[in-house]
């Protein structure tokens, strides 16, 4: 039982902090627990914004606190099972505390709590050398894993900004050409450059925050404006009016630089989110993102 305990806490220990690594710092390796947790969340959350539709917007933190709240779980866990086999043999306990109704796995669960979270009340230590070692290793990955957690929290944030700043543009820009009926071809070369050449980098920027951050798909806007998934529907056509024989060479330079942008960014999606062909068409790739988040 000793032997069995110790080696699936160990196994705990290693996947949890496998998955860690893929998801922070190796995002395309994925985490296979979290890639789990992610998928059944965010199947459950989209049944429920079928009929409440602000409930999606929950989808994404959901996500991400489960996601932490795994990982602490599991740790913990693990770390626990190797701790119990060995509690009232190589431990020392406070004055006060019989060892004798110490043996149960709830003892083994709070010395592993309290030594993660590196809180150490000291009423439980041990004695023998292995695990005066395996303890301060289990309080070293707990203040990693809260460090690595709250950086991870700040970068999701600021990937959301830049996001919705990308898509509250674009809704804007399609709203302006629909009341003036001033098309992209019909504007100055000059000004439709800029604005092309804004688009195309702001989308590669969201591109390669959504391949650092894959989690961030997960996050979604019942406002429609300052929603990507909404706004992106509109680029396609910008790029097809840009790319008339009205248009100088320089915009329609840059209407393609804006497609190839479109393109990479739906290749992503079709391959890390979404179940369609690797080969779909662009449209069908961002109408398929649009319904996804419910907002076809």
């Amino acid at each position: 039982m000793s032997i069995f305990a110790t080696l699936l806490g160990a196994a705990l220990i290693v996947v949890t902090l496998r998955d860690i690594f893929n998801v922070l710092f190796h995002p395309l390796g994925g985490g296979s627990v979290s890639r789990v947790i992610v998928r059944i969340l965010w199947h459950g959350f989209r049944r429920l914004g079928a009929y409440r539709h602000r409930a999606l917007e929950f989808a994404g933190p959901s996500v991400l606190l489960a996601v932490i709240g795994s990982w602490v779980a599991l740790l913990v866990t693990g770390w626990a099972l190797i701790y119990w086999p060995h509690l009232t043999s190589q431990f020392l306990f406070a004055s006060g505390l019989d060892p004798s109704t110490r043996e149960g796995f709830i003892n083994a669960l709070y010395l592993s709590m309290t030594t993660l979270t590196t809180l150490g009340y000291g009423d439980i230590t041990p004695t023998s050398g292995w695990l005066k070692i395996l303890a301060p290793i289990e309080a070293m990955v707990g203040f990693g894993l809260l460090t690595v957690s709250l950086s991870w929290v700040i970068s999701i944030y600021q990937v959301l900004r830049r996001r919705r700043t990308l898509a509250l543009e674009i809704t804007l820009l399609h709203e302006e050409e629909s009341a003036t009926g001033l098309s992209i071809a019909q504007m100055d070369p000059m000004v439709a450059q800029q604005i092309l050449g804004s688009l195309a980098s702001q989308l590669n920027t969201i591109w390669n925050d959504l391949l650092q951050v894959p989690i961030t798909y997960y996050f979604t806007s019942s406002d429609r404006q300052s929603e990507l998934s909404a706004a992106i529907l509109y680029l396609p056509l910008l790029v097809q009016e840009a790319t008339t024989a009205d248009c100088s060479p320089e915009v329609r330079l840059r209407a393609s630089m804006l497609r190839g942008v479109v393109s990479a960014y739906t290749t992503l999606l079709t391959k890390n989110f979404l179940d369609l062909p690797p080969t779909s068409p662009a449209k069908d790739v961002l109408e398929a993102y649009s319904r996804d988040h419910l907002q076809a």
